[in-house]
């Protein structure tokens, strides 16, 4: 990133806007985990993968990566003892699926509202939808929880959110997505925000 933008980067985080930015996404985001007996016998985290969700104003849906989501048809099918939960919340990614496109990477689902509570998930709600699509030189924040950082305890989980912020110096569309070539500043890699997940009952 060229020493321009990079101050640019630098006055978002003083004047407190990524920080912000940062807490919000985290509020519309939760770990999509599960767990069960692995090949040895232990009872243990297997795979998880990241879950936001979004009100339309008609209705209220999650989203993630339908690798993810293959990954834990795979792991159900393989695994005894098998639980899901989308935070602290047990969850039926099956009878909640609404569509998933390979191609786009996307899976999404119905959430009831009973497991925003559970699962401390607060919609995002768009100014209109669908959506305007983002511009160039606009900052994009990406945010997730990644399995590397994932820290199992006795009755808990601590999944670490990371959170990226970057611009948009590309934008177009293809049948299947939007793309976005994004100019990445390593340095706005931020230090992991702690989530600590208990085991559903």
């Amino acid at each position: 990133m060229d020493g321009k933008r990079k101050a640019q980067f630098d006055r978002l985080e003083a004047s407190g806007y990524l920080p912000t930015m940062r807490q919000l996404i985290m509020r519309m985001a939760t770990p999509f985990w599960w767990h069960g007996l692995d090949d040895h016998g232990h009872y243990r985290v297997l795979h998880n993968g990241t879950l936001c969700v979004l009100h339309t104003g008609v209705c209220q849906f999650g989203v993630t990566a339908d690798h993810v989501y293959r990954q834990y048809l795979l792991d159900k099918d393989r695994f005894s003892s098998f639980g899901c939960q989308f935070g602290g919340a047990t969850a039926d990614p099956e009878e909640w699926l609404i569509d998933r496109n390979r191609n786009a990477d996307l899976a999404t689902f119905r959430i009831p509202d009973v497991t925003l509570g559970l699962a401390n998930l607060y919609p995002h709600y768009p100014v209109q939808w669908p959506t305007e699509p983002v511009r160039e030189r606009e900052v994009v924040i990406y945010g997730g929880y990644p399995g590397s950082l994932r820290e199992e305890q006795e009755v808990a989980v601590e999944s670490p959110f990371q959170t990226l912020a970057s611009a948009v110096i590309q934008f177009h569309r293809t049948k299947w997505a939007h793309i976005l070539t994004c100019q990445i500043f390593i340095g706005r890699f931020t230090k992991a925000e702690r989530s600590t997940q208990d085991w559903a009952a």
